[in-house]
């Protein structure tokens, strides 16, 4: 699921790649699920269900601590986080 892109280019995908292995490729936009109905909590409870059952696996680099939020959009903001990085509640 391709969800957005920090910088650089778009990345482009190889349909044969998608074709010999069977794989599909989802892509949406923050801003049109945030008008969609049930909006972004809709989307978060389909991608948490997706997660469990281990239709897709999200690269969570670092987590951090609900006291440590600061810390936590600070990294992100410097380019230090790969992936996802968590707040944890």
């Amino acid at each position: 699921m391709v969800v957005g892109f920090t910088e650089g280019s778009i990345p482009e995908v190889k349909v044969n790649r998608l074709l010999m292995n069977n794989t599909e490729v989802s892509g949406c936009s923050w801003s049109v699920l945030a008008t969609a109905p049930g909006g972004l909590g809709a989307a978060a409870e389909q991608l948490g269900r997706m997660a469990d059952a281990g239709d897709i696996t999200p690269v969570v680099d670092r987590s951090y601590p609900m006291g440590e939020g600061a810390e936590a959009f600070k990294a992100i903001d410097e380019r230090r986080v790969t992936g996802k990085g968590v707040l944890l509640g």
